[in-house]
């Protein structure tokens, strides 16, 4: 009996497990859930996630999602390129395949200074679990690029902009001698840059914090300031060169 009983067990044991067979229509379902949990729900995506232990399965979330809205917002700048002619239409395109390639090195990039931020505030948890809840922001960021363009695609169909002020804007501003009377032409348009982007900083600071925070085991606080210390310190640099460039430039 009791031998029947351990063949048994060994033999449910042996049994391989059935492949999961999700049809294309699944998947986009499931990726749509997942997109929307990260949106909507971020305390409960970074629960599901947690188990998540491969570099790979995650930057390629980041890759496609990234790739797809350039897609989309090349398509919404193709009537204004073609205006402009091939040449154009060949930098855009040139232009759109380089953002796609340098999305699978960014996230490596922006995670190694939030890590060594993470590091100063005491996270010990390794460069993967900062790695994996900053890709995951990162599309965060996207949607709301791709939501700007968007609307920015329809604000242009409503009000469509005299091609002869972007021609001045750029003659403007290759000479450097453009001023802020020049843009204001583009001051709904520069108005709903201004507002969708503090939107989507907040947004990613705020689902940033809640990931460094779970995946390094820190404070909150400890989390936000790991995402900001590095980036404001480029920031303030970037400003210090450009307003030292400046200055030589003035002087000559």
């Amino acid at each position: 009996m009791e031998k029947t009983k351990k063949g048994a067990m060994q033999h449910s044991k042996e049994q391989p497990k059935e492949p999961s067979n999700q049809n294309p229509a699944e998947q986009k379902i499931r990726s749509f859930s997942k997109i929307s949990s990260l949106f909507f729900h971020t305390k409960t995506f970074f629960s599901k996630v947690e188990k998540e232990k491969d570099y790979f399965p995650i930057l390629l979330f980041f890759v496609v999602i990234n790739a797809a809205a350039v897609l989309i917002q090349f398509l919404f700048t193709l009537p204004a390129l073609l205006d402009l002619g091939s040449g154009a239409i060949i930098k855009q395109s040139l232009s759109e395949i380089y953002n796609i390639t340098l999305a699978f090195a960014t996230p490596f990039i922006l995670a190694l200074l939030i890590h060594l931020g993470a590091l100063i505030f005491g996270g010990r948890q390794g460069f993967f679990n900062t790695f994996k809840p900053l890709t995951y922001t990162l599309v965060i960021g996207i949607f709301y690029s791709l939501f700007y363009t968007l609307l920015s695609g329809i604000y242009n169909l409503v009000s469509p902009l005299d091609p002869s002020v972007m021609a001045n804007l750029q003659a403007k501003m290759q000479s450097g001698l453009i001023s802020l009377s020049d843009l204001a032409p583009l001051r709904a348009r520069l108005g709903m840059m201004f507002i969708i982007g503090v939107i989507a900083i907040i947004h990613s600071l705020y689902a940033g914090t809640i990931g460094v925070a779970k995946f390094q085991n820190i404070k909150k606080w400890k989390a936000f300031f790991s995402l900001i210390l590095f980036p404001l310190i480029i920031f303030i640099l970037f400003i210090g060169l450009l307003y030292f460039v400046f200055q030589i430039s003035a002087q000559v």
